[in-house]
């Protein structure tokens, strides 16, 4: 389960830096600017958003396995077939089916993760999320090459491929059964002013990640005046810093809480505007400290959501996470509209703001555990 997993979020890593590597491929051949592009990244968080808090009552109750494998042939179909014919609006469609379908796999296997292991579910969460990096650093590179040479929809296809052979390898290997009907039975209940704060970390958290990820080549090419690969090797160092943090925090052997994410996130905003005030042009080191700095945040918020409703994992996971996707939504779409206005700088510089919220929200969080 766990090395099916971290492929499947492989895959789920590829898909989250998928417009910022082919940003410059889709701006030319449906005519994007930077706010057009952050309203595509909107559809795709917007159905991540819906796939996310969406599934977690379903894959709390019914066997796992048919549905990764049915979630899995949407993702894959759907990239498979996009074409530059579709145009913008089917284009966002395409998007927002896929990101519904990563979404439902998200809650999926952060339920399935807590059901097996419960109050010690921090650890393999880091790592089978590390997976998510594996596919954001490799992604770039790879996708960034098969759009210049093919367009993008040679991108999104080799994407595509990836969740298609993860469906298959899925109807090999069993899945936990939920565990928690006895207590829904006996009538309990999501304790919701817990998840609330969390839900709002995860907002900041991944709006931030989604839009850095999405704006780092306009930054790097109009707002330093680096050569356009610098964007792509960027990305590559933000998801690579990310997943340091995540294995830092599968090795952690002491005791986690809502104090780590708090750290996390000043530590976070003090660099990223560091970056931006110093004009820091090694930017792939750069954001790969960044990166470090943020990365354990996303899987602890999933362990801390499931050991607050462990009757309900999927479901508490999936609403702070469908938190996290409705952040995904909204800050792109803010970020690229300030960026049009005044600029990539700014726009980056603006993200150090949401970080700094990642922390106050995380101080909230501690204080109401119950």
């Amino acid at each position: 389960m766990i090395a099916l997993f971290t492929a499947t979020f492989v895959g789920f890593g590829g898909l989250l830096v998928l417009l910022g590597t082919t940003q410059e491929a889709l701006a030319e051949s449906l005519g994007l600017g930077l706010a057009d592009t952050g309203q595509l990244a909107a559809a795709l968080s917007l159905g991540l958003a819906v796939g996310v808090a969406g599934a977690g009552p379903l894959v709390d109750r019914a066997p796992r396995r048919p549905l990764f494998v049915a979630a899995n042939l949407l993702a894959g179909a759907t990239l498979s077939l996009a074409d530059a014919g579709w145009g913008r609006a089917g284009i966002a469609t395409a998007l927002a089916t896929v990101g519904f379908a990563a979404g439902s796999l998200e809650t999926l296997m952060n339920a399935a993760i807590a059901d097996r292991y419960a109050e010690r579910a921090a650890r393999p969460l880091a790592g089978v999320h590390v997976g998510v990096n594996l596919g954001a650093v490799a992604a770039p590179p790879l996708l960034g090459a098969l759009a210049a040479a093919s367009g993008w929809p040679g991108a999104f296809r080799a994407l595509g491929a990836l969740f298609l052979l993860t469906a298959v390898l899925g109807t090999l290997v069993p899945l936990p059964r939920p565990r928690g009907h006895a207590a829904r039975a006996a009538g309990g209940r999501l304790p919701l002013g817990a998840l609330l704060p969390l839900g709002l970390v995860a907002a900041c958290y991944v709006g931030l990640e989604t839009a850095l990820t999405v704006f780092a080549g306009p930054y790097a090419r109009d707002g330093l005046g680096l050569e356009s690969g610098a964007g792509i090797a960027a990305i590559s160092g933000l998801w690579l810093g990310i997943g340091g943090g995540r294995i830092l925090l599968a090795l952690w052997r002491g005791p986690v809480d809502a104090r780590h994410l708090a750290a996390a996130g000043f530590a976070g905003a003090l660099v990223l505007a560091g970056i931006v005030v110093l004009r820091v042009e090694s930017l792939p080191l750069a954001m790969a400290a960044f990166g470090l700095c943020i990365g354990g945040v996303f899987p602890l918020l999933m362990a801390l959501a499931t050991q607050r409703a462990p009757a309900a994992a999927g479901t508490a996971a999936g609403l702070v996470a469908g938190c996290g996707a409705a952040g995904g939504l909204a800050v792109p779409w803010l970020t690229g509209a300030l960026g049009d206005a005044a600029g990539p700088t700014t726009a980056v510089a603006s993200l150090a703001a949401w970080t700094l919220a990642v922390a106050a929200f995380a101080l909230l969080a501690r204080r109401r555990r119950y």
